[in-house]
C-alpha cells in the first residue's frame, strides 16, 4: 500500500528522528502560539517555522 506525500501520517514515518512519538507533521490551520496572552494568536504558522523548530 502507499501513502501519498501529502498525508499527515506520511511524515512521522518518514522523518522518524523528527518524530519520535508519531505526532503528526505541519498542517496548514496551524496558528502560532502567542506568549503574551497565553492563547493562539491571528496568524497563521508557517511550514518554514514548523520544521525550523523541529529541527531545533
Amino acid at each position: 500500500m502507499r501513502i501519498s506525500e501529502c498525508h499527515l501520517a506520511y511524515l512521522p514515518m518518514h522523518y522518524v528522528l523528527l518524530f519520535p512519538h508519531g505526532e503528526m507533521g505541519w498542517e496548514p490551520e496551524m496558528k502560532k502560539w502567542d506568549v503574551n496572552y497565553n492563547r493562539p494568536a491571528t496568524k497563521r504558522l508557517t511550514k518554514i517555522d514548523y520544521y525550523l523548530y523541529r529541527l531545533f
